[in-house]
């Protein structure tokens, strides 16, 4: 109450300053080849809206949603356990996608099946995972595209529906 105006504008445009230079830092990373998940959804509105980044510092985990969780990724749903999975990515680019929990592995899978180990599995790009009975996501790793797991062009997208298809 005791700020202008003027002052309460321009302190929120410079908290606009900050999260546009963020945004466009981790835009730039994902285009120099930050391996990251994008969400697949069957609504075309929400499809591929959702960007989660890999870095190598900072493993992305995955968890039931909770006020306490530290996880970045938080999904509800049958299936999903406190400590879900991570997603870590190894000294030579690749990322690992591993359950964090013996009850998680069935509900862990990479284009329709199954993890079966708690070691994990290497992903390659545009692998879909799917966690608990419908959250899917597709792996993009610029720097590894030619090991791509299936095709993902704009005149030939991968869809929702297909990495569903997959799961059932």
């Amino acid at each position: 109450m005791e700020k202008s105006w003027e002052q309460k504008i321009a302190e929120q445009k410079e908290r606009e300053a900050i999260e546009e230079k963020a945004q466009k830092a981790e835009e730039e990373s994902r285009r120099n080849g930050t391996p990251h998940l994008i969400n697949l959804n069957e609504d075309p509105m929400l499809d591929r809206k959702v960007i989660y980044d890999i870095k190598p510092e900072d493993p992305l985990t995955c968890g039931r949603r909770n006020k306490a969780t530290s996880h970045k990724l938080q999904l509800g749903g049958t299936g999903i356990t406190p400590d879900h999975c991570t997603f870590i990515t190894e000294a030579d680019g690749s990322v690992r996608f591993k359950p964090l929990d013996a009850k998680a592995m069935e509900h862990c899978k990479v284009n329709g099946v199954s993890l079966t180990s708690m070691d994990g599995i290497i992903l390659k790009p545009n692998d879909r995972i799917c966690l608990g009975p419908s959250a899917i996501f597709l792996f993009k790793n610029k720097a590894k595209e030619t090991d791509a797991s299936m095709e993902d062009t704009d005149e030939n997208p991968i869809l929702f529906d297909t990495a569903a298809d997959e799961v059932a």
